[in-house]
């Protein structure tokens, strides 16, 4: 209000609209939020949206979660929540960078046979495919964070764990645990993907990508400098230290707005997008009033919102009009509740369920293929187990393909950037020569890690904003799974006894066919996300 007018005569200084002699102290939205009944959608559309909702009567104006989002924007708030979602990320990419040294280290401690050295690494991709079935229903029912918290907690405590292990099937054990741990991944994810703007998603969500590279980064970098003088057992207890960090992080994570909402929850969603404005300092921009709702208003072409971000030509050519201002419109309508997890399997969903598990078999295949074989591609040399600076400058390649990815994803879209970087991944990885000089592989294995990073980091973001919220955390978690099928095959094609320009040829053919998945997929970029 206006400084210098009496509280009898004060005027609203946004829009005038306050007739003198009315009540000086208005109920707060809080309170008007808290006294509003539940009910309804989700929709965008920044600078019109917030005309009209300040324009129309603040007891009818009802916002889908998106239409909140957009006016809240993007601050103080969603990278609060990126750096908690992040430090679980790069929790979960420590744990599975250890697989590099552990196996090599272990195998010398306990006798390990080839098939139990392979098995070492196997055990984590079979947990974390087990995990990542159970908990994306799990964070469907009870909600994402406290799914995030517990799949924290348990990856911190085998993983610290391990360091302890008196013997092969204990450690066996341990590793499966933290890979079960590990499949709750794609939960923190969703989380940041819920609580983002449709316009600031892409950029917003390859960033945590980053995360993911300083554990991979971490993790090389402490193997380097303590693995030869302490032992694997400290370096397992090291890398435990930022898993904590990361776990008790989560207990400052906010429940999605979108999930709360899918749970006819409206009323603490609404507490949860005022709490992210009051954090962003865009508390004015809310409507007094406002309901949030979990479909498209009827009235929204009278309120003049307009679908007027989506510039990619993939976009237009993929979305039919009839749905090109919201992805949920592909969905079937279904009352919350309705939809069980196998509902990916219906006749909406059937075909990109099965491109998309059919791209992260060959993002898990290929991910995790250049990591383990990254040593057999580089040998050491003077007596050392492992060409250290060889393989730390190659994992620097995932910095770069971060960069890219963040520059990229919404101007070039999540489909033609996804294909792209598949298709080079498969080019270089045949391209790399066993005998060449050591540093042209490493270049080319620079490039293949680059894109098959980039390649992911799409797949990522692309797969949550093609599952509506009732389905997204199983979506995601069951394509995380379908990925970890490819990485548990990686450890023992990538030591099996074919010879290198064999085993490479397939993780060429693989990240051809990752191509082909990604290209049958449609456009979400500047979408909104289906509730």
């Amino acid at each position: 209000f206006a400084k210098g007018v009496s509280a009898r005569d004060r005027v609203c200084s946004r829009c005038a609209c306050c007739p003198p002699g009315s009540d000086p102290d208005p109920p707060t939205k809080l309170d008007q939020v808290a006294a509003a009944s539940p009910p309804a959608t989700m929709t965008r559309g920044y600078g019109k949206l917030e005309r009209a909702a300040h324009s129309a009567p603040a007891a009818a104006v009802e916002l889908t979660v998106d239409d909140a989002l957009a006016l809240v924007g993007h601050g103080r708030a969603q990278w609060i929540v990126l750096l908690i979602c992040g430090l679980c990320f790069s929790s979960d990419a420590i744990e599975v960078g250890l697989m590099t040294f552990m196996q090599v280290e272990a195998k010398k401690s306990f006798s390990l046979s080839s098939p139990q050295e392979a098995t070492l690494s196997g055990v984590i991709f079979a947990g974390e495919m087990l995990g990542a079935l159970v908990w994306g229903p799990v964070s469907d029912h009870y909600g994402r964070r406290k799914t995030s918290m517990a799949a924290a907690l348990l990856v911190f405590t085998a993983g610290l764990s391990s360091a302890f292990a008196p013997s092969f099937a204990v450690l066996a054990t341990l590793r499966t645990v933290v890979g079960f741990g590990v499949g709750g991944a794609s939960t923190p994810f969703d989380v940041l993907a819920e609580m983002l703007p449709s316009m600031q998603r892409g950029r917003f969500l390859v960033s945590i990508e980053a995360f993911w590279t300083a554990g991979s980064i971490f993790v090389n970098g402490l193997a380097w400098a303590m693995l030869e003088r302490l032992g694997w057992r400290y370096l397992v207890a090291f890398c435990s230290i930022p898993v904590a960090i990361g776990g008790m992080a989560c207990v400052f994570l906010p429940e999605s707005p979108h999930w709360l909402v899918s749970q006819r929850r409206n009323a603490e969603a609404a507490q949860v997008i005022l709490e992210t404005a009051r954090k962003n300092g865009t508390l004015h921009l809310l409507p007094d009033g406002f309901q949030l709702t979990d479909h498209v208003v009827s009235g929204r072409q009278e309120l003049g919102v307009v679908d007027d971000s989506v510039t990619s030509s993939d976009t237009q050519q993929l979305l039919p009009s009839s749905t090109s201002n919201s992805i949920q419109h592909t969905f079937p309508e279904k009352p919350s509740g309705e939809h069980h997890p196998t509902s990916v399997f219906d006749r909406s969903m059937r075909k990109t369920t099965a491109f998309l598990w059919l791209v992260w078999f060959t993002f898990g295949f290929n991910y995790y293929g250049t990591v383990l074989m990254a040593p057999e591609i580089l040998p050491a040399k003077d007596g050392q187990d492992f060409n250290y600076v060889a393989l730390f400058v190659q994992s620097c390649a995932e910095s770069i393909g971060c960069v890219i990815a963040i520059l990229l994803i919404d101007r070039a879209g999540r489909r033609r950037l996804g294909y792209l970087s598949y298709l080079a991944c498969g080019v270089g990885t045949a391209c790399l020569i066993p005998h060449s000089p050591t540093a042209l592989r490493v270049m080319i294995l620079m490039i293949a890690r680059g894109a098959i990073f980039i390649a992911s980091a799409v797949t990522w973001v692309h797969t949550p904003e093609l599952h509506p919220t009732p389905l997204r955390g199983a979506g995601h978690s069951w394509c995380n799974a379908v990925s970890r099928i490819g990485g548990f095959a990686t450890p023992y094609w990538g030591d099996s006894e074919f010879s290198l320009t064999v085993r490479l040829t397939v993780y060429a053919i693989s990240g051809v066919l990752g191509c082909i998945g990604t290209w049958h997929l449609r456009e979400t970029a500047g979408q909104q996300l289906a509730d």
